[in-house]
Formats: C-alpha cells, structure tokens, sequence
C-alpha cells in the first residue's frame, strides 16, 4: 500500500508546530510556578480570580503535554511501519535481483555449452587433422575466457551476495570439464604448449583453499607462459568433479593438478611457477 508523502509531511510539520507551542506553554508553565513560590516565600496573598486563571493554565498545558505524548507515540509508530515497510521492500528487491542474476547466468552457461559442442563437433569431423588448429585454438580461447567470467560471477554471488544455486554450479563444472578436456585434445593434436591447471577446493571444509586461489591466479598473471585455469568444489555432490577426483586421486583440499600431475597442500604462487616450468 503507497504512503502518501503530502500527508506524511503536513503530519510531520504539524507536530513540529506544536512542539514549538509546548515549548513556549512550558516556559509560561514555568513562570507560573515560580510565581506561585514567590507568593508563598513572600507570603503575598494571591486573589481569587489571577488564582483561577493560573489553574485553567496548568490544566491547558497538562492537556497539550498529553496530547504531544498520544501524537509522538503515533508517529513513532507510522515512523516505524514506514521503515519496516522500505526494509522489506528492499530485501524483496535484493531477492528479485539475485534471482534474475542467476536465471541470466544459467542463460550464459548455456550459450558456451552450444559453443563447446560445435568445436567438439568439429573435432569429430576431423578427426586428428591440424588443418584446423588455429580455428580451434581461437574458439577455445574464446570459450575459456567466457567460463572464466562466469566462474567469477558465481563467485561474487556466492560470496558478496550470499546467492547459492547448487544445480547451476554442477552445470557450471560440466561447462570447465568440457572445456578442459577439448584443451587436453587439442594440445595433442595442434602440439601446443599450454598448462593446463585444475584446482580442487572446499567450500565446506577447508581453511587454505580461498587464499590458494589467490596463489594460483597470481602465478598464471605473472608468469610468461600460456596457462588454462579449472577448478571444482569437490564436495559439492558434482558426478564429474567426483570423476575427476577419483582420476587424480585427489583426498585433500587444496589440491591442483598440473598438466596431469597431482600435487597435494597449500602451494604459493612462486611454488607453482617452478612446478610449471619444471613440467616443460
């Protein structure tokens, strides 16, 4: 239901008015008794009539300070549903919005599924020919570049947004163990020199896996080398994260696997540098 805002501030301006005469009536209210005590120390007789008159004032201001009282307690209260109101309202938002990042993001995820389907068409057709390496480098790159931004999104959802969607999650893995598994295919048959990285991580139980992701981005950032990027929340039920670890024999978090060498513990960014290069 709207509030309508000329009312809020008339309500508003009207008791302001009205605290201002309060204030006024509670110094008179103050002059009065201080009269009276003057009277009574000095013992001056005050007439009847000036005595009736400075009653009828008392009983005034008794009844506008209770009215001040009934009126504050029903603004405080309107102030207080109105501010409820804009609060629920923001979190009915917030929701909204959460919830269209994530129907967009499943939208993306599909988008890059065709794309990775076409080029694993393609290599079906092919076979292993090379004729086509620079078509299939190009649209891998292509590919791996949107999974990333995707893996990202889902990340600053999860973490900044509290927004966790565990199906379009296992959708995502399946997009990176394509994506990776076509990489593997066409280093074998292009002959190119690219790592290929795959870290395995913990959502749930794992103290050094945020920070080794860190580690891991650093390395590839500032390394001169040509490095792909995978990683999988093993203990989130996906059946192909679960493949994969079973493949490299992954029982801990962090764990990478490094151009099909598993290597188990936390690893800094200088650590992985060396183990990439010794693997060339």
């Amino acid at each position: 239901m709207a509030v309508r805002s000329d009312w809020v501030i008339s309500y508003v301006q009207s008791h302001r008015l009205l605290v201002s005469a309060l204030k006024i009536l509670q110094i008179h209210f103050s002059l009065i008794l201080l009269f009276q005590n003057v009277s009574v120390f000095f013992n001056v007789t005050i007439p009847l009539s000036y005595n009736l008159y400075l009653q009828r004032d008392q009983r005034r201001i008794l009844f506008l300070v209770n009215l001040m009282r009934k009126l504050s307690v029903h603004l405080y209260a309107g102030a207080f549903l109105l501010s409820l109101l804009i609060f629920l309202s923001g979190i009915f938002v917030g929701q909204m919005v959460d919830l269209s990042n994530m129907e967009n993001l499943a939208g993306e995820v599909d988008s890059v599924s065709q794309k990775v389907s076409s080029v694993h068409l393609l290599l079906l057709m092919e076979g292993n020919s090379s004729s086509f390496c620079p078509v299939y480098t190009s649209e891998l790159d292509s590919i791996d570049s949107e999974v990333e931004l995707v893996g990202h999104k889902l990340s600053y959802l999860e973490d900044e947004r509290n927004a966790f969607d565990p199906e379009l999650k296992k959708q995502y893995f399946v997009l990176q163990a394509e994506s990776y598994l076509l990489s593997k295919k066409v280093n074998e048959i292009c002959g190119d020199d690219i790592t290929l990285l795959v870290h395995f991580y913990s959502n749930s139980d794992c103290e050094n896996c945020r920070e080794q992701g860190y580690e891991i981005l650093k390395s590839r950032d500032s390394s001169s080398e040509k490095i792909k990027l995978y990683s999988f929340d093993g203990d989130l039920g996906s059946p192909v994260a679960d493949a994969f670890k079973e493949q490299y024999n992954i029982k801990s978090y962090p764990s990478i696997v490094i151009n099909e060498k598993t290597y188990s513990g936390y690893k800094s960014s200088s650590e992985i540098t060396q183990i990439i290069k010794g693997a060339e």
